[in-house]
């Protein structure tokens, strides 16, 4: 993934926080494993995304956007209707 832009929210999140290497200890986590997951060159576990969903009260699908999509519900129904 060449765009970061994607998990800005999570960077920004973090900047207020404190630095990479103070939020990463708080994950247990290296400051270089932390900052690959916000330039999206590394994913989180499952159990780290849910640790920081958690830490920071947000969704994980906000702070990962890329790892995620929303299906429209609509346009499925309607797709199936002319099926």
């Amino acid at each position: 993934m060449s765009d970061n832009k994607k998990r800005l929210l999570l960077t920004e999140l973090r900047k207020a926080d404190g630095t990479q290497q103070d939020v990463a200890i708080k994950f247990g986590i290296s400051r270089a494993y932390l900052g690959m997951i916000e330039v999206g060159v590394r994913n989180p576990t499952v159990k780290l995304m849910a640790r920081i969903e958690k830490y920071f009260g947000i969704p994980a699908n906000k702070l990962f956007p890329d790892l995620f999509f929303e299906v429209n519900c609509n346009k499925m129904k309607q797709n199936n209707k002319t099926a």
